[in-house]
């Protein structure tokens, strides 16, 4: 079954929540962004990595979807030295 592999469930999982933020499912209706196909190709490495960088609105994404599991997300560019530091 594919969607035992952590990056496949992972992302089967972020494109059906995308979709409900898009049509006003999930909170209020938000547009469809022009990097949404490289945030969703950038979000694979997740389970990969102890630290991933993503923006703001695919960062919430990410952790309302708890797809981080182990993985500390920084929703910012300001949030990555904490991480960082936090990490070592």
């Amino acid at each position: 079954d594919i969607l035992k592999i952590d990056v496949c469930r992972n992302l089967v999982e972020l494109i059906g929540e995308y979709v409900a933020q898009c049509i006003g499912l999930r909170g209020t209706k938000a547009k469809v962004e022009s990097s949404f196909g490289g945030d969703l190709l950038h979000a694979a490495y997740i389970p990969h990595v102890d630290i991933w960088r993503g923006d703001k609105r695919f960062s919430k994404l990410v952790q309302d979807c708890a797809i981080g599991g182990t993985t500390q997300i920084a929703p910012t560019l300001r949030s990555l030295p904490d991480a960082i530091a936090s990490f070592s």
